[in-house]
């Protein structure tokens, strides 16, 4: 993946997906905002700096405890 000066987070291919409704667009953000925690780079989703999980959270769209409800959820979608 480094062969041509990409960085690790991000990747050469991509999937388009149309959001269907308000379930399909809950479970994409929290499948982006739980991405740096699964893949290591983070112990919290919250602890990732570039993230809008702090303001999902600040806004009430998550609550404090978000990223140990939505763990299990996030391990069974297929979404990569």
């Amino acid at each position: 993946m480094r062969k041509k000066k990409e960085r690790v987070i991000w990747q050469r291919r991509f999937w388009e997906h149309r959001i269907r409704n308000q379930e399909d667009f809950n479970r994409h953000c929290d499948y982006i905002h739980y991405n740096p925690a699964k893949h290591g780079l983070v112990n919290l989703p919250i602890e990732w700096n570039y993230s809008s999980f702090r303001d999902f959270i600040e806004r009430g769209f998550y609550p404090q405890s978000w990223e140990h409800m939505v763990e299990e959820e996030l391990l069974r979608m297929d979404l990569e």
